[in-house]
């Protein structure tokens, strides 16, 4: 008669132990929730800043003066799934301030020089290096989940060549 209520004291406190263990195992799976969708947008920024690079790298190409190249922050692409995803030229302060830097001459070095290209000896060609900056922005906007942002500098130099006379 003394052990009566002994088991029901024991699967109480089992009960307490399995629910204690179940919502750590809970917090831990949650953690790796966020810690993916930190990774995916973080990803995403950073492809949608080589993007920006290789679409500052056609206009240098199609540009006879590319100090002109700039992108601004106004070039933006949705995708179904509420991702919104921009780019420009220029550093992150700069895209918050809502500002855009355009492409400059590269000042770190000279660029190596042209191998096997000759036009006579009356045409000049430079070979130039762009010093590139691009800044991508990735926001998810979903409705039941928080707002999240991601960001991307790339700073990259895009080799080209111009004729400046012939």
């Amino acid at each position: 008669m003394k052990h009566k209520g002994s088991m029901i004291i024991l699967a109480v406190l089992s009960t307490l132990v399995l629910s204690v263990i179940m919502a750590a195992g809970m917090m831990v799976s949650h953690g790796e929730v966020f810690s993916t969708q930190n990774l995916y947008m973080y990803k995403n920024a950073f492809f949608t800043g080589v993007r920006g690079v290789e679409t500052v790298t056609d206009m240098i190409y199609g540009n006879p003066n590319p100090t002109t190249v700039i992108l601004t922050p106004l070039q933006t692409n949705v995708r179904a799934d509420r991702m919104l995803f921009s780019y420009q030229t220029g550093t992150l302060e700069e895209m918050q301030g809502n500002t855009a830097s355009g492409v400059k001459v590269f000042q770190g070095f000279d660029p190596p020089p042209l191998v096997g290209v000759s036009l006579g000896t009356n045409s000049t060609i430079s070979p130039i290096l762009w010093d590139v900056k691009v800044t991508a922005e990735v926001r998810a906007n979903r409705i039941k989940a928080k707002r999240m942002r991601a960001y991307s500098e790339i700073e990259a130099s895009v080799y080209s060549t111009m004729i400046t006379g012939y």
